[in-house]
């Protein structure tokens, strides 16, 4: 159901359907709005290395690669870190000081941001430290381009659009056949998973869990199949703004 990833993690070993599920989340959350703050460059980028390797780091390299949001191409790079999320998040700090950008973070909880500006292009940090991993994960985002925000271009025909949803980032990485949208609504989650259950049945797809009746089990992810594809329907809060749900709709080509 899933290909192998080239290069694994010594220190968590995940398994990979859900690194991809989680890398695809976090690139869409990282790359969506530009802050008013970071757009604001203290000092112009001489340093023209954006990359960070595992000697510099001492971090775990994972997944890396191109990953396409919202029609533009980022590098992705996916590290472990050793210690914790904020250690990672200052380390990040140190390293892009370095290279002579405009570096702003924001320490979180489970989940810290981080950013590096340069007039030219930018590099983005998230940085996830689930309690039941023992390391943190690192993903970089990396830019060729200034910081701006792009927008978001109209959902594939076969990623159902919530009606009245508002639109937010759009994911492709071609070379794992992954396709994802994030949208925000607020509606309730039963509404927008029943919305799917309709949509997607009437373009083919089936349930993959179902109960005793044949209708789709209850959980916090619906998962449908379509052939040798899969598509991944989640709501979730939004924290930051109380009664609105993020729709996030991913389908993989198995």
């Amino acid at each position: 159901m899933t290909r192998n990833i080239q290069h694994s993690f010594r220190f968590s070993p995940l398994r990979f359907s859900w690194r991809q599920w989680l890398a695809v989340w976090v690139i869409g959350s990282v790359c969506g709005g530009v802050p008013a703050a970071a757009r604001v460059f203290m000092r112009w980028g001489r340093a023209d290395t954006q990359r960070v390797t595992p000697t510099e780091s001492g971090w775990q390299q994972g997944q890396t690669g191109p990953v396409h949001v919202n029609g533009r191409t980022y590098d992705l790079q996916v590290y472990a870190a050793r210690g914790s999320a904020r250690q990672a998040l200052e380390q990040f700090r140190r390293m892009y000081r370095e290279r002579e950008a405009d570096v702003q973070l924001w320490p979180g909880g489970e989940m810290h941001a981080g950013w590096a500006v340069w007039p030219d292009r930018f590099t983005r940090a998230l940085v996830v430290s689930p309690r039941h991993w023992p390391h943190p994960l690192v993903f970089l985002v990396h830019s060729r381009q200034p910081a701006a925000a792009a927008a978001p271009p109209a959902a594939p025909a076969d990623l159902p659009v919530y009606p009245g949803a508002r639109p937010g980032s759009q994911v492709t990485r071609p070379e794992t056949g992954v396709t994802a949208a994030f949208w925000r609504t607020p509606d309730a989650p039963r509404e927008v998973l029943a919305f799917y259950d309709q949509a997607l049945g009437a373009a083919g797809w089936t349930p993959f869990f179902v109960d005793t009746a044949g209708r789709r089990a209850d959980g916090p992810l619906a998962v449908y199949t379509k052939g040798r594809r899969l598509c991944y329907v989640q709501v979730s809060p939004v924290r930051a703004v109380p009664g609105e749900q993020m729709i996030t709709v991913l389908i993989k080509d198995s």
